[in-house]
């Protein structure tokens, strides 16, 4: 039983309860589509990746050339293993990175895949027959 008090405010609270379940679906709609657009467009990327190789490759290097590679493939030496500076020269250091590492968090956040989703996306494309595996040696292969 609500206290007088509540039940006295509760026909305020009615509009915001119509509109809010709408709001929720509506996102979660809008997430499912943007997640549907995003394994799409993994898997165009894998099938790319596979139609430019020669030779089949496995899940590890397929998931370091798709997803790692462009991520990390622009980024100095000098940046990516610093040397172990102080005073002034730390600071000048981390002047140079910052744009670096402002681009690479970017692109972590954008591009980056776990390898768990990865290996979904490769057995959703396996089922589909647009890519083979071979079960002896473990490694993907175009049609």
């Amino acid at each position: 039983m609500l206290p007088p008090e509540i039940a006295n405010h509760f026909h305020d609270l009615v509009p915001l309860l119509n509109w809010l379940p709408k709001v929720v679906g509506y996102a979660g709609k809008k997430y499912g589509e943007w997640k549907i657009g995003r394994h799409k467009e993994l898997g165009n990327r894998i099938l790319d990746y596979l139609n430019t190789q020669v030779q089949s490759s496995g899940i590890d290097g397929m998931w370091a050339d798709v997803i790692l590679k462009p991520i990390i493939q622009d980024v100095p030496l000098v940046v990516a293993f610093p040397a172990q500076l102080t005073g002034f020269a730390k600071i000048k250091q981390d002047w140079k990175k910052l744009p670096y590492e402002t681009r690479h968090r970017w692109r972590m956040m954008r591009q980056y895949v776990p390898e768990n989703e990865f290996k979904k996306v490769l057995l959703q494309l396996v089922r589909e027959n647009r890519i083979g595996f071979t079960r002896l040696s473990e490694r993907y292969h175009r049609l």
